[in-house]
């Protein structure tokens, strides 16, 4: 879909919607970067299977809110703290694959 479709079809309360839960802009100036005016990469790469040879596939970079834990956290008087161990922060940290 064209920037310029994907600003007539969606909202900002759309955009919101759909990054509901990620840190990032949600006003007019980036509704053309909405999620839903980009077509599925899975089937793309389908489509052009006979082009192109995949030697790798990068991960999705964002997360959502609900999914971070925090590494540091910064107390009242301005000092940096290593936040506590726990399975979720050892899940973030690694990028989706818990350590121990």
């Amino acid at each position: 879909m064209s920037r310029t479709a994907a600003e007539k079809q969606f909202t900002e309360a759309d955009l919101a919607a759909q990054t509901e839960g990620l840190i990032c802009r949600k006003d007019k100036g980036v509704l053309d970067e909405i999620p839903g005016a980009y077509k599925d990469i899975d089937q793309v790469m389908a489509n052009q299977a006979d082009l192109v040879e995949v030697v790798h596939t990068f991960k999705q970079v964002a997360r959502r809110l609900d999914s971070i834990a925090p590494v540091a956290v910064r107390n009242p008087a301005s000092a940096w703290t290593i936040a506590p161990r726990s399975a979720a922060r050892d899940e973030a940290l690694s990028g989706g694959k818990a350590r121990v």
